[in-house]
């Protein structure tokens, strides 16, 4: 008995506020019928915006996908600080006026952008001690996050008055938006939280080009033709091999990356029919990843 073709490719996806990044990977196993679904960044609950998905067997590519410049959207808050950095915390303090003009709230951008040391909400996923900071938070625990290196490319205040102002962040993996408009508002002189975000760009999967999950079901068994192949997301030279290569290379022989000719000195796709096959390092010729199975799958 063949076994059905399996989707696979890149998705882009334009996550709703209110849904958290894991149940949009729910969401999408169900609605492609497949298992091997996982996302590359997640997205606060509470945030909007590009959330880029992998399916089938380029789950194993997410590794060389590139997930910079991420820009965002967001909103800041003047007067009041909170244990997660935005509107889902518990208040923690307070500021009053005078309020910062828009040039005050410019000049104190410049100070946070380039590369930084940045200490993450005591509310995130990240694990210290075994656990994640926010259940340690929610536990009653006093938790004191390591710092960590951050980049902040460019923070450019778009709009505002008084208490709340609109800007615009590019920034590098890692960086906690609602950390950065923490530090903003100490630079201002004011506790501050982020009231609202959107992430507009993740590497080159933009917000103009993403899918709701409402459009996505309404295209029915037609939802294969929004994933993306690989071409047009991983930035590394293909190698075309000979259709009779086929075995060798699902075993992984390294006699067939000897006798490749041209192979650039760099990581290469290994292509057939235009579907990938493999990773490898064309420079001392060894696999970095075998993706080929035994099953048909589709190439989009």
């Amino acid at each position: 008995m063949v076994k059905p073709t399996q989707p696979e490719g890149f998705l882009n996806i334009l996550k709703p506020r209110g849904m958290t990044s894991h149940s949009v990977v729910a969401a999408v196993r169900r609605l492609y019928h497949c298992r091997e679904v996982g996302h590359m960044g997640t997205l606060d609950p509470d945030a909007r915006g590009v959330l880029p998905i992998a399916v089938g067997r380029y789950t194993k590519l997410i590794t060389w996908v590139g997930l910079t410049p991420k820009i965002y959207r967001g909103w800041m808050n003047l007067g009041i600080g909170t244990t997660s950095g935005d509107t889902e915390g518990q208040v923690t303090s307070h500021s009053g006026p005078p309020w910062p003009t828009r040039g005050d709230v410019d000049l104190a951008a410049r100070w946070l952008m380039g590369q930084r040391i940045q200490i993450p909400p005591r509310v995130s996923a990240i694990q210290q001690g075994g656990q994640r900071l926010y259940a340690q938070t929610r536990n009653g625990r006093a938790v004191w996050p390591a710092p960590r290196p951050v980049l902040v490319e460019q923070l450019v205040l778009v709009a505002g008055s008084g208490t709340r102002w609109q800007f615009e962040a590019t920034v590098g993996t890692g960086t906690y938006i609602r950390a950065l408009v923490r530090d903003w508002g100490f630079l201002l002189g004011h506790s501050a939280h982020l009231e609202g975000l959107e992430r507009t760009q993740v590497g080159r999967f933009h917000e103009d080009q993403a899918w709701t999950l409402e459009a996505l079901q309404a295209l029915g068994g037609s939802n294969v033709h929004a994933l993306q192949p690989f071409s047009t997301i991983l930035d590394m030279p293909q190698t075309a091999i000979d259709p009779s290569l086929k075995d060798a290379l699902r075993h992984g022989r390294q006699d067939l990356l000897t006798h490749l000719d041209g192979l650039p000195n760099s990581l290469v796709a290994l292509t057939l029919d235009g579907d990938i096959m493999a990773i490898v390092d064309g420079s001392k010729k060894r696999y970095i990843k075998v993706l080929i199975k035994d099953e048909p799958h589709a190439t989009h």
